[in-house]
């Protein structure tokens, strides 16, 4: 989660991601060589407005599990990421806006398996039937078109430095990070 456990970047969260679930692939290897995986990492994004807490709604968060699934498709690596969700604890506009706003990502720059976008609510523990409904109508009707223009930031090498200073330590005392609170990862 950047911010937390991994630097304030894109490609340092997305890599302390990667590294984790694919730590967790190896074991399940060797404790039954051959089971069946699915990479399914949840890079996100702590939210200080919300207590650390991850938040669900951003952009950032659709785009950071967009880019996962796409390594991991590079990779010949089963995937299922999480996209089109909310930090929403209520069924509000808000909530289905941030569902539209992700379907119509994902639909532009390639669908892939999503979990929790539908029923999910902020704390993706919270199933709404009412939003599972509004959402499957809204995944029917929306389009690529919808989707918002992005602007991802390029590779920051200050990132992998972060990561190889901090390892598997708290990054809300990284400088790195620190300098970064309050903003956003993706436009």
């Amino acid at each position: 989660m950047a911010e937390i456990s991994a630097p304030f970047c894109v490609n340092g969260v997305l890599a302390i991601t990667h590294a984790e679930v694919l730590f967790t692939i190896c074991a399940a290897q060797v404790l039954k060589p051959g089971i069946i995986c699915i990479h399914d990492g949840l890079p996100s994004i702590a939210d200080h407005k919300f207590n650390y807490r991850p938040n669900y709604g951003l952009v950032s968060h659709n785009v950071l599990n967009l880019l996962m699934a796409h390594l991991n498709m590079m990779l010949d690596l089963p995937t299922i990421q999480s996209g089109a969700t909310t930090n929403e604890n209520n069924v509000t506009v808000r909530a289905l806006t941030d569902a539209r706003k992700g379907l119509a990502i994902f639909k532009k720059y390639g669908f892939h398996m999503i979990r929790h976008a539908f029923g999910f609510l902020g704390g993706m523990v919270d199933f709404s039937i009412k939003k599972l409904e509004k959402v499957i109508r809204i995944a029917e009707e929306v389009s690529e078109k919808d989707a918002p223009e992005l602007s991802i930031p390029s590779y920051d090498e200050r990132g992998m430095e972060s990561i190889q200073r901090y390892g598997l330590g708290m990054y809300k005392d990284d400088p790195f990070t620190t300098a970064n609170i309050g903003k956003i990862l993706v436009d």
